[in-house]
């Protein structure tokens, strides 16, 4: 799948979660993606992560996800930057959801 379709299977698992679950099952995500176990994921992990839960998105992709909610290249994110970053898309992607309906 792709990250669109991603983005949109997990939301619909994870609608009725509270916050604070939601964001233990991203640090999972982030132990399970984060190989060298160094409490950073590169983006070749992330890329690698991804690939290894059937997710279509390279290297080039991922360095432009992070650098469009950043804002400057980051060939590296912690487990923190890591759930907010997720945390923040899932919300934009219900809002544009909601906004659809």
């Amino acid at each position: 799948i792709n990250w669109m379709k991603f983005k949109a299977l997990y939301g619909l698992a994870t609608a009725d979660e509270d916050e604070g679950e939601m964001k233990e099952d991203f640090k999972e995500s982030f132990d399970y993606m984060d190989t060298n176990k160094n409490g950073e994921l590169s983006i070749f992990e992330l890329a690698s992560g991804f690939e290894r839960m059937n997710i279509g998105i390279g290297i080039d992709d991922m360095a432009n996800l992070l650098f469009l909610y950043f804002g400057m290249a980051k060939p590296t994110i912690t487990m923190d930057e890591f759930v907010e970053w997720v945390v923040a898309d899932r919300r934009l992607t219900l809002a544009l959801v909601q906004y659809r309906t």
